[in-house]
């Protein structure tokens, strides 16, 4: 393999641009968007904007690049094919429209969405030059898909080794001439690298000729000892070890647990990989070992699906359906039909696995069958059962003060309305409530207060237990801030997994584990401990219930210090958790207001 050289990179960007222009055109959006995002990332609503833009140009690039292969290798006019890109356009449009852009959205919707459609559309990349071929297809189709694949990896390593050397410079200045770059000069450098370079190095090098059947395989020796020695081998051990796990179920003659359907998943992906790889091989290669995997593999599959199906069904019956439950669910659905298919059926046409699985992907999230669709009732349903059990629901009418629950079902109840309000699936249960509790069900009620003031409004309280869940809620409050003697003012959202950062002033905050806000700038770290405020606020407002409402103004504040700063924060909302007596913040919102100490 030999590395190209800088003009030949430039050919290759120039062949993908004129053989592929639209698709060209959503990578280089993409990775513009993506260089802005990282440059801007202080979670506002121009980032919010520049998330969907990346989605969507990202899931373009592959939707574009299948309609052009389509297009190529049915030999359509460069009308009907910048037809048919119009349509793909159009469809990328209206996906785009159905995104949401408010910055404290966190979009779990979205996230799924865009990978069933990723899913989709690179399925639509290995299969839509082969939809109505016949003779030699499927061989076709395999040695296409071969050769994208080793594009793609060749294209990956390329990258790594640009990356890397790029940025070894990079340090190299840095260090020798102590210039104090900013990191995020990495991440601007990976990007240009991942969503620009790879994807037209890539775009240039797919095959034009699809009727690719020829009797040599073309297998080299990396893929052919990959395969034989290493992912056979590691398929079949994987077998084994879920053989065993069901041996062990029929002679304990005990339900599967719910991990193992997520294990069965990853081994049977890795064991359908392994067969494709494999197609071919066994022609070049005399082993019986590698034509017997061939030949057995589906029926080996098959005892597996049945299991994993088990512990899905587990797993629904006793929480219900949630996005990744379902896709769970459907992919052992769609690996049951692989299995059936490729036992049954006497061409073993391989054109199915893609063609299948992107179909599938696709209708898991449209309509009401989709994924979000079902798993809102289903999570509603489980709702409106424990509001039951509980007493706080008779005949569809709330009753405040009348139900109880333990603190597991009042962390489920917590659980269930916070993944409801995040899909805007809440709206059912106003009828329950009379016309006091209206307000909570309008949209500007941020998610997280809504199963706070539901189950505040309910009474309803928990049982002492090691671990506690709640927040504190500030409301007006915060409405005045005492600015005097202090120098910075900053707005934020912390939570456990996400940093927070104000470029303008090269100051970074987040979370820590032992309840304390860190101040990073430059070289310059701060640490400020909450835990003595937490420990007031919760011996004063939780004895019994553990979402309070502050109300006097003294507890709307806390000063803290450090041995070079010292720090007002006024909280709007604090989300806590109390394991074993130890507080921990895993949200907090408010204002803070900072100034060297003298």
């Amino acid at each position: 393999m030999q590395f190209p050289s800088l003009t030949a990179l430039f050919q290759h960007i120039k062949t993908a641009w004129l053989r592929f222009p639209a698709a060209s055109l959503l990578a280089i959006a993409c990775m513009i968007a993506s260089i802005v995002f990282v440059e801007r990332n202080e979670g506002g609503q121009a980032e919010a904007w520049l998330m969907r833009i990346i989605m969507a140009t990202a899931l373009g690039v592959p939707l574009l690049l299948s309609t052009s292969i389509a297009c190529e290798s049915y030999g359509w006019s460069l009308q009907k094919t910048w037809a048919l890109r119009g349509l793909a356009l159009l469809a990328l449009m209206g996906y785009f429209a159905t995104l949401k852009v408010a910055p404290d959205y966190e979009a779990p919707v979205d996230g799924f969405r865009f990978f069933a459609l990723a899913l989709a559309v690179h399925c639509g990349v290995a299969v839509s030059a082969y939809l109505n071929r016949k003779g030699d297809a499927v061989l076709s189709f395999w040695k296409f898909n071969k050769l994208l694949l080793a594009e793609w990896m060749v294209a990956a390593f390329y990258g790594l080794v640009l990356y890397v050397g790029i940025s070894l410079a990079i340090l190299g200045v840095d260090q020798l001439f102590s210039l104090d770059l900013s990191w995020r000069i990495y991440l601007h450098l990976f990007t240009v690298i991942a969503a620009g370079f790879h994807p037209l190095y890539f775009l240039s090098q797919v095959p034009k000729d699809y009727a690719l059947s020829e009797d040599d395989p073309s297998y080299n020796a990396a893929i052919r000892n990959l395969v034989k020695y290493i992912l056979i081998p590691l398929t079949l051990l994987y077998l084994l070890i879920l053989y065993a796990y069901i041996l062990k179920i029929g002679i304990a003659w005990d339900w599967p647990k719910g991990y193992v359907s997520s294990l069965s998943l990853g081994f049977s992906l890795v064991g359908i990989l392994t067969y494709l790889l494999n197609y071919r091989l066994v022609e070049t290669d005399d082993s019986t070992f590698l034509a017997w995997f061939r030949r057995w593999f589906f029926y080996l599959l098959s005892p597996v699906v049945p299991v994993l199906l088990l512990a899905v069904w587990r797993r629904l019956s006793d929480y219900g359906i949630t996005e990744p439950r379902y896709f769970v669910a459907t992919l052992g659905v769609w690996l049951f039909l692989i299995c059936l298919y490729f036992i049954v059926s006497k061409k073993d046409d391989i054109r199915f696995i893609p063609l299948s699985l992107a179909v599938i992907a696709f209708l898991s999230v449209v309509g009401p069958w989709s994924a979000t669709a079902v798993s809102s009732r289903s999570q509603f349903g489980q709702l409106e059962a424990l509001l039951n059990k509980s007493g706080a629901l008779v005949n569809g009418k709330a009753q405040p003060g009348k139900g109880t629950v333990n603190d597991d079902e009042r962390q489920r109840l917590y659980s269930i309305i916070n993944y409801l309000s995040e899909r805007d699936a809440m709206k059912p249960a106003q009828a329950w409530f009379g016309s006091e509790l209206d307000s909570v069900f309008q949209k500007r009620t941020l998610r997280y207060d809504i199963s706070r003031l539901l189950i505040e409004h309910l009474k309803l309280e928990a049982t002492i237990s090691n671990q506690k869940s709640g927040s504190f809620s500030f409301g007006r409050l915060t409405s005045s801030l005492p600015t005097e003697g202090f120098e910075k003012l900053f707005k934020i959202e912390l939570s456990m997994d996400a940093k927070q950062e104000f470029k303008a002033d090269s100051i970074q905050f987040s979370l820590t584990k032992d309840a304390s806000i860190v101040l990073a700038s430059g070289k310059t770290r701060a640490t400020f401990d909450l835990k003595p405020y937490l420990r007031k606020m919760l011996a004063k407002y939780t004895d019994e219930f553990y979402y309070a409402t502050i109300e006097d103004p003294a507890d709307a504040a806390v000063s803290l210090k450090s041995e070079r700063f010292e720090m007002l924060l006024i909280p709007e909302v604090i989300d806590y958790e109390i394991t074993h007596l130890q507080p921990r913040v895993n949200n907090i919102r408010g204002t803070l207001l900072i100034k060297p100490r003298k």
